[in-house]
């Protein structure tokens, strides 16, 4: 079988100083930010409920980990890997930490890093194509 490489723009990141726990994210991927706008208000609701569930004191464990399941898709579906299972581990993604649901603290973190990547990647595609339309410009005279 034949084989073709191709830069994908699919990056490796290391969480936490882990060199073990790694994550593999097409930063370059416009549709993260469309599907992390898409899910981001159902999240937030995710996370009213699983806070609601834990204050009473008695929560189910089925429904947590129903709740946790359904966060660790959508934060999946935002980024189109399951970045879940390195970032959270067994942990429940719900887990406070610093005054956030850790998969927040997750999202916060990597956030910025993808819309910087992006608009690097963005920046050299722009190059290239200019380059190419000079190109063609001069061919055709215009």
């Amino acid at each position: 079988m034949q084989n073709i490489n191709f830069d994908d723009g699919i990056k490796t990141y290391m969480l936490n100083n882990d060199e073990s726990t790694v994550i593999r994210v097409n930063t370059s991927d416009y549709g993260i930010v469309d599907r992390f706008d898409k899910v981001k208000q159902e999240l937030e609701k995710l996370a009213d409920k699983a806070d609601a569930l834990q204050s009473l004191g008695n929560a189910d464990e089925s429904e947590m980990k129903k709740l946790d399941s359904i966060i660790r898709e959508k934060v999946n579906y935002i980024f189109g890997s399951d970045v879940s299972t390195p970032a959270f581990g067994c942990a429940y993604c719900f887990s406070p930490s610093n005054g956030m649901p850790v998969f927040a603290n997750f999202v916060n973190a990597i956030m910025p890093v993808i819309e910087k990547e992006m608009k690097l990647e963005t920046e050299k595609m722009q190059l290239n194509i200019s380059k190419y339309t000079n190109q063609l410009a001069k061919i055709t005279g215009e």
